[in-house]
């Protein structure tokens, strides 16, 4: 008979966790990498003895081998959770969770970058509009400037005459 291939599993399982007890050196992306590693393997775990449940006769398994199995899964979760990074807050948020929640939204944060932008293109139109103006009031009184001056150069021409 075939090996049980959830001892196999359990046995690499136990590695890991003797290696991330074994290794106070590692970095923070090292000691990640083998708890997500870790994680992965429970989750297959977790499936095996789901299957299992269902049917423990079919796998050779006593109902009392199955809570084994699922309080072995249970005590190695308990036990990543004291290598779980920092980043991860007691009421469970992944990371992805708590960098959605920094950043916000991606959407959200797309809604409100189009509403800074219009805001700005208004502010940006009105500041011109108001340019426009002035300069236009610039010339206008450049032109009133022009034509007393040019009047008054007609008289003087006059004079001379």
């Amino acid at each position: 008979m075939a090996a049980d291939p959830f001892n196999e599993v359990k046995g690499e399982v136990e590695a890991a966790i003797a290696q991330l007890s074994g290794n106070p050196s590692w970095t923070a992306s090292k000691i990640q990498e083998v708890v997500e590693q870790v994680e992965f393997d429970l989750g297959m775990l977790d499936e095996s003895i789901e299957r299992a449940q269902v049917n423990p006769a079919k796998f050779g398994l006593t109902n009392a081998q199955v809570d084994s199995r699922r309080m072995f899964v249970r005590g190695v979760r308990q036990k990543l959770s004291a290598y779980r990074p920092s980043a991860t807050n007691r009421s469970g948020n992944s990371q992805q969770e708590q960098r959605n929640q920094l950043l916000g939204n991606s959407k959200e944060r797309a809604v409100q970058q189009a509403a800074a932008a219009a805001a700005l293109r208004d502010e940006n139109d009105d500041f011109i509009g108001g340019e426009q103006l002035q300069r236009a009031l610039i010339e206008r009184e450049q032109d009133d400037v022009l034509d007393d001056l040019g009047q008054s150069v007609t008289r003087l021409g006059a004079m001379g005459v």
